[in-house]
């Protein structure tokens, strides 16, 4: 792959990984199926949970160059804005998001990818749903899913259309299980196609997360290159 287009994919990569975390921060179990009980616990779960982990199956639908990547790995969600994608499986990488910068950390090449926190946000939306100032509804459009997108039983699936066309994808699904509403499973399709799928598992809140879980300095002679 050319710097070009990883430049490319990683950047694109940065901005569906901070939206997931940040719908999954503000997520948490409702009693109630109604769309609104469910979308009222997601604005609310600011209020109850600092952090969460949870190991992770991510699967990349890459549809210009025609291939599908797979990989494992922990997650780690602080806030105010802090992350860090651990990934294990088939090659080890690191994500880190901080208030000001964010890298990615690739140890096999010795390359970081860097850029600034402020810019990576770059939407009002990812703005606010982290801040949880204001309703999802501000945002997105939405709604269950069509049921062409309902994938088995005992889960309810969740559509959200971004309001701006410059979100950096065209439509985001949450399946939530049908007995606790706790999201399980994320993606993100964006308008050429492209597909991230997140599964997760072993998901806790409030684990009392250190600031230094979430420290970087890219390593001696690591070639790095900055994303603008």
């Amino acid at each position: 792959m050319s710097l070009i287009l990883k430049k490319c994919y990683f950047y694109t990569l940065f901005l569906v990984f901070l939206k997931i975390g940040i719908l999954l921060l503000y997520s948490y179990p409702s009693q109630a199926l109604t769309l609104d009980a469910i979308l009222s616990q997601i604005e609310n779960q600011f209020l109850r949970s600092a952090d969460f982990q949870a190991d992770f199956i991510q699967e990349t639908e890459m549809k210009m160059m025609g291939r599908t990547e797979q990989e494992r790995g922990r997650l780690y969600c602080k806030k105010p804005l802090k992350m860090l994608w651990e990934y294990q499986k088939p090659a080890a990488k690191k994500l880190v998001i901080q208030e000001e910068k964010s890298w990615m950390y690739l140890p096999e090449e010795n390359i970081v990818y860097t850029q600034s926190t402020e810019r990576l946000l770059g939407s009002s939306g990812a703005v606010r749903l982290l801040l949880g100032l204001s309703k999802i509804t501000d945002d997105f459009q939405v709604q269950f899913a069509p049921t062409d997108k309902k994938e088995e039983k005992n889960h309810i699936l969740l559509m959200l259309t971004p309001h701006n066309p410059h979100l950096g994808f065209k439509n985001a699904y949450l399946r939530v299980t049908g007995k606790n509403c706790q999201i399980n499973q994320v993606w993100f399709e964006d308008s050429y196609g492209n597909v991230t799928r997140l599964n997760l598992s072993n998901i806790k809140f409030n684990q009392n997360l250190k600031n230094e879980l979430f420290h970087f300095v890219p390593p001696k002679n690591a070639e790095v290159y900055p994303l603008l």
